[in-house]
């Protein structure tokens, strides 16, 4: 069987470390032939974890218009598929989407992978179509869902909050949908942690430095077990747009002696065995991969619920998920943890059994199942 990837690029992102994860244990694998095919030039922020598998760039365009004619340049993609004649084209991301799609083969066996919810296939009412953005969105929608009809295809989702998405916003005649969560390479994040320092309280954080991700509640959380009188650390782990903006807040509040802004990092794992307990402040969160990582790690995990880590987060048994967004409360259950060793030792241990249940290895046997199905 030869099995191809497709993904837009391969910069630090859950879908991308999902990937290079998947293709290293289809490596294994005899009677498999599997290639990643980056729609974008050279730059790989994954060399440390994937120098074993065979990437291939491809530099495309592909730009679509209402009211103009479409500018679609993806003949080296087309070659490339002419070329290596693959049985199955498993598809990340939205661009992936639009160039696997283009001009499907009645050949191949197409796999879409659902990271997120894609606000593009949400059902517009009336009113939406005052806005320019929801036309477009509209017509691309419709574009696309054509070219799935003509495909031989399945998708994937990854949680039940996607599950639940796209079973409500696509038409069910034309949507062949399975749930797959997500997973993780348990052999990185096994090994034990530290043992947790009782004059301090050690958080962790990984994620980009957007919006969504929301780290400036995690700030305000800091300063409230600070004023409660704990010696408190956080590590923020990640960067983007946001970075400007949370590192002012950090200086305004003077906690720059509380909290490191510590960028991109390869091996978080090193990072994880550093800290006690595991923060998420994301405001939609399709899964939660480095959810599952932090709990591999045997770290306590406190997080707002994003829905998607709704799957992982068993309220107070292996973790904590809180529907509110409230600082003082987020803070107090980290004080209490760290207060009580028993409570702490329960809830890490608890989330190291969940995570054993993601690993990549059972992932991926799954996996082919759905290619062969």
């Amino acid at each position: 069987m030869k099995i191809l990837h497709v993904i837009p690029n391969l910069i630090k992102g859950g879908a991308q470390r999902l990937v290079i994860d998947i293709c290293n244990e289809l490596s294994k694998k005899e009677s498999l032939e599997c290639k990643i095919l980056v729609l974008s030039t050279s730059h790989n922020e994954f060399q440390y974890c994937s120098s074993s598998l065979d990437i291939i760039y491809c530099n495309l365009s592909f730009k679509l218009s209402i009211f103009k004619k479409n500018q679609i340049h993806i003949d080296s993609y087309e070659n490339f598929i002419t070329e290596f004649k693959p049985d199955i084209i498993h598809s990340h991301l939205y661009f992936s989407e639009l160039v696997c799609h283009e001009n499907p083969r009645s050949n191949i066996k197409y796999i879409s992978h659902l990271h997120s919810n894609r606000n593009l296939f949400k059902k517009k009412k009336v009113f939406d179509f005052f806005l320019k953005k929801n036309i477009y969105e509209f017509f691309e929608k419709k574009r696309l869902l054509k070219k799935y009809i003509n495909s031989n295809k399945k998708f994937i989702s990854i949680s039940s909050d996607t599950y639940e998405f796209f079973s409500k916003e696509m038409p069910q005649n034309t949507f062949d949908l399975v749930s797959l969560p997500n997973a993780i390479n348990l052999s990185r994040f096994k090994s034990l942690s530290n043992p947790i320092i009782l004059n301090k309280i050690r958080l962790i954080t990984v994620g980009a430095l957007v919006a969504n991700k929301n780290q400036m509640f995690l700030i305000d959380v800091v300063r409230y077990i600070k004023k409660n009188n704990y010696n408190i650390h956080l590590n923020i782990i990640g960067d983007g747009p946001e970075r400007k903006k949370i590192q002012n807040r950090i200086l305004e509040l003077k906690l720059t002696e509380n909290i490191k802004l510590s960028g991109n990092l390869d091996l978080i794992e090193d990072e994880l065995k550093q800290a006690d307990f595991y923060v998420h402040s994301a405001l939609h969160e399709a899964f939660g991969l480095v959810i599952l990582e932090a709990m591999a790690s045997r770290l306590a995990v406190v997080t707002l619920n994003g829905r998607g880590n709704n799957d992982i987060i068993d309220n107070g048994i292996n973790g904590f998920i809180l529907n509110e967004k409230n600082f003082k409360i987020f803070g107090d259950i980290i004080i209490k943890l760290f207060s009580n060793t028993a409570d702490y030792k329960k809830i890490v241990k608890k989330g190291y059994e969940s995570a054993l249940k993601y690993d990549i290895t059972i992932y991926v046997n799954k996996l082919l199942k759905i290619y062969k199905s």
